[in-house]
């Protein structure tokens, strides 16, 4: 798991990047990629999430990931960075964070991760 966290004060130059991005970036290739909805919110209410299944060297992995701005879920990496981004134009910041889960995919498939 990994929680990325970006403070109101701090640089808003800083923004959660899109895990659709990195991972192929560093050598994994994208299997596939979709959102779900999951019992993630207040009383198990459902959130969305993003899925990827990547690979790499026969490693396979689902990895889960969303992002927090201020209060409220967001899939679309693209939002949350043009809020950051508007927040150098106002006096209205916004705290962040990028939220992802990577999970290794056994050979019961998907279905076990």
């Amino acid at each position: 798991m990994f929680v990325g966290y970006y403070l109101r004060t701090a640089n808003p130059n800083l923004i959660p990047h899109s895990v659709s991005v990195c991972y192929p970036a560093n050598g994994w290739t994208v299997l596939w990629e979709s959102s779900r909805p999951v019992p993630l919110g207040p009383a198990g209410k459902p959130w969305r999430v993003n899925e990827l299944t990547v690979q790499r060297f026969g490693d396979r992995r689902l990895v889960s990931y969303w992002f927090v701005l201020e209060d409220r879920v967001k899939l679309n990496p693209y939002f949350v960075w043009s809020m950051r981004l508007k927040s150098v134009f106002t006096s209205r910041a916004f705290n962040s964070a990028l939220v992802r889960i990577s999970t290794p995919v056994e050979a019961g498939g998907l279905e076990t991760a």
